[in-house]
């Protein structure tokens, strides 16, 4: 979207197959001025794997938007339910911890700077399984680690929306 907190990871611009949707949950102004700075939320949309442990995409057909009246996966990114019925996994970012004046997540070791790209992402269902995560190891380096239901062009498609915010 304009904002720049929505999008959509598809396959080819000719096939328009979904195979991931991410959103940011963006905070107003006012808020900033009276929280401060928050961490960034975000929340993400995979479709199930087949055999091959391939994602499973959503085929859009073109200027639709839809696919024989369903909502693209986009479309499903803040619907849990939507998400369960239409077989999606629904990801969020992992809350961090409020400690000594700083958002703190445990990234075990992997990453080494403090940043506001750095993420952890977890089922929604089981908060403490981290599926994707993200930080920054040094000067524009960083550690991506993933398991399924994501695969490597999810989770770098994923990673690629932090530097766009």
């Amino acid at each position: 979207n304009m904002d720049g907190t929505d999008y959509c990871l598809v396959t080819s611009n000719s096939e328009k197959a979904e195979v991931a949707a991410v959103s940011y949950e963006r905070s107003s102004i006012f808020s900033q001025i009276k929280d401060g700075s928050q961490p960034r939320k975000l929340y993400v949309v995979v479709p199930h794997l087949d055999a091959d442990s391939v994602p499973v995409p959503n085929v859009v057909t073109a200027g639709a938007g839809s696919v024989v009246g369903r909502p693209t996966i986009a479309a499903c990114v803040r619907d849990p339910v939507e998400s369960q019925q239409r077989e999606l996994y629904s990801l969020g970012s992992k809350e961090p911890v409020y400690e000594n004046g700083n958002y703190r997540l445990n990234f075990y070791g992997r990453v080494s700077h403090p940043s506001v790209k750095n993420f952890q992402i977890v089922s929604v269902d089981d908060p403490d399984d981290i599926i994707c995560q993200f930080g920054k190891v040094g000067d524009d380096k960083f550690h991506l680690d993933f398991k399924a239901p994501i695969s490597p062009f999810q989770a770098f498609g994923i990673a690629l929306t932090q530097f766009n915010i």
